[in-house]
């Protein structure tokens, strides 16, 4: 609770540097009504806070409401496994009694069993409604900070659009495109902002979302100097402490990695005995899906450079050495699964994914475990970004993280999780080297999906540039390599032709137009100029190879081509 106070207070402490008018729509405008919906709607299915928890008025910023909002979803995680343990173990008792007194013939045993019978049925019957509404209201706070996150997102776009780049602005946007996983989009804000606040508190925070991003999207250089810079003000930071321990484990400075992961003091927590069997299912899924890997590509052999990001390490070194912090991210990654719509092509990557999305509450906890397993093994923790489940990405990869560096610094499997880095890391230079070399190659990676930080922490460790997402592109098209040229792709989750192509450039180019970065914007196959037309004053029609169709960068605005073509 002192966290939340604390950020609340921070919060109100930096209206002074943003724009009033425009915290003050925050505080009672869009952002405030959907949040005090949200509390209404969770109330229904029994989420009481304490008594003085309200979204009041020092709600100028999304930091408060994200804040807010992650307390009231620990409150109901919390609630729910008290809740479940405590009425679980009633229910074991109850139901040990009755069958002690079903095997006696005496009045008194027919007493006891006609009094506890009813106090058994209703304790299930209520167990059964609590595990049903728990997704329902950790759906419901997560849907409702996304659409606050939407609203925010336009109302600082405004402010510094026509009031400048605020600090408050900058980082809020920053903050809200970091939990949507747009990592260069918030660094590209907070980076405008560090080096100007003097509030050394401030700065801490923007230089950890700073050091963050730059990590998931593979600029460890500058992931480094921001965490360095972090650590010289707050050496005993944890969450920096682990972030620079994961960049150095991903470029290959093991001994510093273990030192700072050390430093910092975090120990996973023991596995519940009653999950065992997801572990179990877990680690035979993983087993299957890393028997394929050997054959096949796989996308996580793209997501991490010494696989970090792929729970290979750690599992092959402790099989059944699950966290309760691994299972509880992987337990909300399923519940998000089945309580958010998918992208179509995103649904078909495999009939695992599937059966967790469509059939996860008639599946046992092994089944679960084993479908999940099998998908990490594939995909990596990059899973949750690729399915849009930003928050819970953060959990699993935390979680992952800790266990992994915690199996490299146990004198008993630091060889065994070395090796296994260092032959991934082979791999994974392998597998660089085929792209940069022949860029044809690149089509062979059709049908596989990636995260959009994995794309650009691919296309930066081959040292190509990569940009922000155009503005106004939705959250649900997925990026995928372009075909050529080292490029990215958006496209539309239902109409795979329709996209938009965001190109580096290419000074070697005979065209003119195609040396410096440009974006193309193709709707149902129809190339579109920046008007949204899809014919030149003359009537021909636009080719892909046309100058109209090359849209320098900055120019470029979807938004209007969406308005042109009424799409």
């Amino acid at each position: 609770m002192f966290k939340l106070w604390f950020a609340l207070t921070f919060s109100f402490l930096q209206l002074a540097s943003t724009c009033y008018s425009c915290g003050e729509e925050i505080r009672i405008g869009r952002p405030h009504d959907i949040a005090q919906h949200a509390l209404v709607e969770a109330r229904k299915y029994g989420l009481y806070p304490t008594i003085y928890f309200s979204f009041g008025n020092c709600c100028y910023f999304y930091s408060s409401y994200r804040a807010k909002f992650h307390y009231l979803m620990e409150y109901a995680q919390e609630e729910f496994e008290s809740f479940d343990i405590y009425v679980s173990q009633d229910i074991e008792e109850i139901g040990q009694r009755l069958a002690e007194w079903r095997t006696c013939q005496s009045e008194y045993a027919a007493k006891q069993i006609a009094c506890y019978e009813p106090i058994l049925n209703r304790k299930s019957a209520a167990l059964r409604e609590k595990q049903a509404y728990y997704p329902i209201v950790q759906n419901i706070l997560s849907t409702r900070l996304n659409d606050i996150a939407s609203a925010c997102e336009q109302i600082y776009t405004f402010c510094m659009e026509n009031h400048g780049h605020t600090t408050s602005a900058c980082y809020e946007r920053g903050l809200i495109y970091y939990d949507q996983g747009k990592y260069l989009e918030s660094v590209n804000d907070i980076s405008k902002v560090i080096d100007r606040q003097d509030d050394v508190f401030s700065q801490l925070d923007y230089l950890l979302i700073a050091g963050k991003s730059y990590s998931n999207v593979g600029l460890y250089n500058e992931a480094i100097a921001a965490l360095n810079q972090l650590l010289a003000q707050d050496p005993k930071n944890k969450e920096a402490l682990l972030e620079r321990a994961v960049v150095y484990f991903e470029t290959g400075n093991f001994d510093q990695s273990i030192e700072d992961f050390l430093s910092s003091g975090l120990q996973s927590k023991a596995l519940d005995s009653s999950r065992i069997d997801f572990a179990t299912g877990f680690w035979s899924g993983a087993t299957e899906g890393f028997k394929e890997f050997s054959t096949e590509f796989f996308p996580s052999l793209l997501s991490t450079a010494r696989g970090l990001g792929s729970v290979a390490l750690w599992i092959v070194s402790d099989p059944l050495g699950f966290s309760e912090e691994m299972y509880n991210a992987c337990h909300n990654f399923i519940q998000f699964l089945s309580h958010h719509p998918l992208p179509e092509i995103v649904e078909a990557m495999s009939p695992q994914l599937k059966a967790l999305i469509y059939d996860s509450d008639s599946l046992s906890l092994k089944q679960k475990g084993d479908h999940l397993g099998y998908l990490i093994a594939k995909n990596g923790v990059e899973l949750c970004a690729i399915a849009g489940a930003s928050k819970v990405y953060g959990e699993i990869r935390k979680a992952n993280a800790v266990l992994t560096l915690e199996a490299l610094s146990s004198p008993t499997q630091k060889t065994k999780v070395l090796d296994k880095a260092v032959a991934w890391g082979e791999k994974h230079s392998a597998e660089l080297k085929k792209m940069r070399e022949n860029e044809t190659y690149i089509k062979t990676l059709r049908g596989q999906y990636f995260s959009e930080a994995t794309i650009r922490k691919t296309l930066h460790e081959m040292g190509v540039q990569t940009f922000p997402r155009p503005r106004g592109i939705p959250n649900n098209w997925t990026a995928t390599f372009s075909d050529k040229n080292f490029g990215m792709k958006y496209i539309h989750p239902t109409n795979t032709h329709t996209y938009v192509r965001v190109m580096p450039g290419d000074a070697k180019s005979p065209n003119s137009w195609q040396h410096k970065p440009y974006v193309q914007r193709v709707h149902e196959g129809n190339y579109l100029d920046n008007y949204g037309e899809m014919f030149d004053s003359y009537g021909k029609k636009y080719t892909r190879q046309s100058k109209e169709v090359h849209i320098p960068i900055e120019e470029f605005n979807f938004t209007t081509i969406i308005k042109e073509q009424k799409l």
